[in-house]
């Protein structure tokens, strides 16, 4: 109950504060001030913003101060820029400093040794904290001397008098008591170096305001704007908001119009950008460095233990427990927010400039860049896709839109003053050169979510043209026909970039390359020599196949066969070699397909692995089973084996010979007739099945049946599955006898063969889509199985079964392993195109468009 009350607080507690940042920046009249900032030299423009900056980066002395006092040995630089993540979201976002007190504590007890020197540093955090408002209790003190007078407010609200009194008469007792009893044992002082800083931040924080008065042209004497401003600050404190908002804005306007005389709108212009140079572009700046920054603290801390400790003594402590994965899913969510974010704002303005020009606007200069400007903005929304999967080709690609994005602003600067286009770009620039390192993948993965992004992207260009179509009339036509040949040319030119620069990627970036990198082998007798150390499997010749590819990792000495399609790998069968090296192997190769924009489908894998394919969230679909005769079980006596010795009778009397033949170029040759007439125009298969070439059939031995002449008039290549007392059959070719089945006589022959020479598993081959239970538990499945039991016209897969019955087999599944957001039917497909090659040249590996 207690750790769920926690929990409702701090929850309670991060609405009210988003709640507040939303009333915030709604409060924020941008007109007005664009109209300030019109007005105004550059000069005077950064003086605010670089003093503002300045205030927030002196907050920074307190990071230095706990530093010094416990001897912390840390990165300066990186410690800076800690520093402003910490104080950019304690201003206006901080719990009352809970986060700044988390992101410390996380980041500094990195640099402790001892569970003495984090005890240490939780009273130093804590300390700090607190020493955040001894500044404002020297100021309260000074105001109680009457060194700021602040009459009029103090009159106006007692209850502001009340904490002025309080804050000065507990700054003594509050500094005396942490003197006496240091909470720093290497640093007694401590306290009143807190104090000093955080005096030193409340007068920074009063020039800042002073100047933003002074921008909106508001005289004021510094000493008097200042004690109003200690007095709105307490106001601030007792309100318990972050940033004091509301309370700290109602007594600054009540003493600066009343006490003073001033006009309420021009005070409340300078609070605006008081808020917006103190808090708001600082806050954005420190979400910016955050991205690279807390990436790499949390990753440190989660390579102690999955959890974060969210430190803080005023609330409690807090654990959220985060996994490695969840953080950098969070980061690639924080990023594409903030270009989701910019570019609402970017294509506000990029539209707004648009149809700003009015028809006695006569430039083609203007048309061209305004619609350069818009389908910039546009083209760069599909990109977050690959943004978020840290897609190199999404980072260039973005990097390009911008810089042309920008050049559009300084064209269009005097026509349209792109003010908030230029910092959202900055902010753009920033993130993705801050993230660059996070970006590990060369192309991106052609999702189905990107296909959605584009067509959306589409439909908004489609509707900028029925908008131009409805105010064409007001336009002279030449500006209308500029409007549409500045979109066609464009749109042309850069679909004519994604075109060009996809296609280099795809043949620069190629998973056989990456993997050559990673020092893996792509050669075919580091894959034989691992068939040879260990098992292989019923498909492992067929890595042979010279249209086929093999990749063995050497030090886990595993491998496995495949074909690189333009965006699929198709992998054959199960990976070979050590067993329990499968999963880290098959990572590898899921990582590296993924950095190269690919997507792994498994054809034919076994029961076996499953866990493997599962656990990297791949899909599971049956594609058969396939065949597997007991060898020695195996009989040809009684009622069942009549049909066999018939058919061996048949073969003794029409005087045709059985015999097992070594591969040689001549054989090979005198069977081509015979394969080229089974196959009768119709095209090799490949991938999963062998085909008739030369290289390949060399490495198997050939049975052949002869007529009593010696011309052979059926063959079949016996193809080794490198695992002790099993054999299976690849080719299987004949020429038609008008007696016998020679397809039957060849399989009987080859079995009684088998048991002659011990072998214990003869393989009979797939029957594609075949099941030993009637597969109805979901639509597919349901019309998968209605395939199965009534096709016979095209190809008759229940047939195909049922023949090979009749040698009394035993059936294994096998199945196609996808990836869970591809389409089965895309699966499918891919497999198809892989057996059914178009190129028919075999001798050389292919790439399949």
């Amino acid at each position: 109950m207690k750790k769920f009350i926690k929990f409702i607080v701090a929850f309670s507690i991060f609405l009210l504060s988003a709640w507040k940042l939303k009333s915030e920046l709604s409060a924020i009249n941008f007109k007005d001030v664009f109209q300030i900032v019109e007005n105004r030299s550059l000069a005077s423009i950064a003086t605010l913003i670089l003093v503002s900056f300045l205030g927030v980066w002196i907050l920074s002395l307190y990071d230095v101060v706990l530093i010094r006092s416990q001897k912390l040995k840390v990165p300066i630089l990186k410690t800076m820029k800690m520093s402003w993540i910490i104080n950019s979201l304690n201003t206006l976002i901080g719990f009352g400093g809970v986060i700044g007190s988390t992101i410390r504590y996380n980041y500094f007890q990195g640099f402790t040794e001892t569970d003495e020197e984090k005890s240490i540093l939780k009273k130093n955090i804590s300390l700090l904290l607190l020493s955040m408002l001894t500044g404002i209790g020297v100021l309260s003190f000074l105001v109680v001397a009457n060194v700021f007078s602040a009459d009029y407010l103090l009159a106006k609200k007692p209850i502001l008098k009340v904490g002025l009194y309080i804050l000065a008469g507990l700054l003594p007792i509050f500094l005396a008591i942490t003197t006496i009893k240091a909470p720093v044992p290497t640093d007694r002082w401590v306290t009143f170096k807190y104090t000093c800083v955080s005096v030193i931040d409340y007068m920074f924080v009063g020039l800042v305001m002073f100047l933003s008065l002074r921008f909106v042209d508001v005289n004021v004497d510094f000493w008097q704007m200042e004690s109003v401003f200690i007095i709105a600050a307490i106001a601030g404190l007792i309100s318990m908001v972050p940033g004091g908002l509301g309370a700290f804005d109602v007594v600054f306007l009540l003493g600066m119009t009343h006490q003073f005389g001033l006009e309420r709108g021009p005070v409340l212009l300078a609070l605006v950008f008081y808020r917006l140079t103190y808090y708001i572009l600082p806050f954005f700046l420190g979400l910016i460095l955050s991205i690279s920054e807390m990436q790499l603290i949390l990753k440190e801390k989660l390579n102690e233990k999955d959890n974060v400790i969210i430190f803080t003594k005023e609330f409690g402590t807090i654990f959220i427990d985060v996994t490695k994965r969840r953080v950098q899913k969070m980061i690639q969510w924080i990023m594409v927010s903030v270009f989701v974010i910019g570019s609402f704002f970017l294509t506000q303005d990029a539209m707004v400039g648009l149809f700003s020009i009015g028809p006695e606007d006569n430039s083609y200069r203007l048309v061209f860049f305004n619609v350069m400007y818009v389908l910039a903005t546009f083209y760069m929304i599909p990109n977050y896709v690959g943004l978020f999967y840290k897609s190199k080709e999404a980072f260039r690609n973005l990097l390009i839109l911008i810089v042309i994005g920008v050049l559009c602003q300084i064209v269009l600067f005097d026509h349209l003053y792109f003010v908030e286009g230029f910092i959202i770009s900055g902010i753009f620039v920033s993130v993705l050169f801050l993230s660059r390192k996070n970006f590990t993948t060369y192309l991106t993965i052609r999702y189905r979510r990107e296909k959605v992004v584009w067509g959306l992207t589409f439909f908004m260009v489609y509707l900028i043209h029925l908008i131009i179509i409805e105010t064409s009339a007001e336009y002279d036509p030449q500006m209308v026909r500029a409007f549409y040949i500045s979109f066609v040319l464009i749109s042309l030119v850069w679909f004519l970039y994604l075109w060009g620069n996809r296609y280099r990627l795809r043949h620069k970036y190629t998973f056989a390359t990456l993997a050559d990198e990673n020092k893996m082998s792509g050669k075919r007798e580091d894959f034989e020599e691992l068939l040879i150390n260990y098992a292989g499997s019923n498909l492992a010749n067929l890595g042979f196949l010279p249209s086929n590819a093999v990749l063995v990792d050497q030090d886990l000495e595993v491998g496995l066969i495949y074909l690189e399609c333009s965006y699929y790998i198709l992998v054959l069968g199960d990976p070979i070699g050590k067993v329990e090296n499968f999963f880290p192997f098959f990572k590898e190769v899921h990582d590296y397909a993924t950095k190269v924009g690919k997507e792994i489908i498994v054809y034919q894998t076994t029961t076996e692995n499953i866990h493997i394919y599962t656990e990297l969230n791949y899909s599971l679909f049956n594609l058969g089973e396939e065949a597997e005769v007991d060898v020695q079980a195996f009989k040809i006596t009684g009622n069942k084996g009549k049909v066999f010795r018939q058919l061996l009778n048949k073969q003794t009397n029409e005087e045709l010979s059985f015999q097992i033949e070594p591969a040689t170029h001549d054989l090979i040759e005198e069977l081509r007739p015979i394969s080229d007439v089974w196959l009768s125009g119709r095209k090799e298969m490949s991938f999963s099945l062998g085909n008739f070439n030369e290289t390949y059939l060399m490495k198997q031995d050939i049975a052949t049946i002869r007529t009593k002449e010696g011309r052979a008039i059926a063959f079949a290549s016996l193809m080794p599955a490198y695992i002790d007392g099993k054999m299976s059959v690849d080719l299987i070719r004949w020429e038609e006898h008008d007696a016998i089945p020679m397809m039957d006589l060849l399989y009987l022959n080859l079995i009684l063969w088998a048991q002659e020479e011990k072998y214990v598993v003869f393989n009979l081959g797939m029957a594609p889509l075949s099941s030993s239970f009637e597969k109805t538990n979901t639509f597919l499945t349901t019309i998968i199985t209605s395939v199965y039991q009534n096709s016979s016209s095209l190809y008759s897969f229940k047939g195909l079964r049922n023949y090979k019955s009749k040698f009394k087999p035993n059936w294994y599944p096998r199945y196609l392993v996808y990836p869970k957001r591809l389409l089965i039917s895309q699966a499918f497909i891919q497999s198809y195109k892989a057996i059914h090659p178009k190129n028919q040249n075999t001798e050389d590996k292919k790439i399949l468009i």
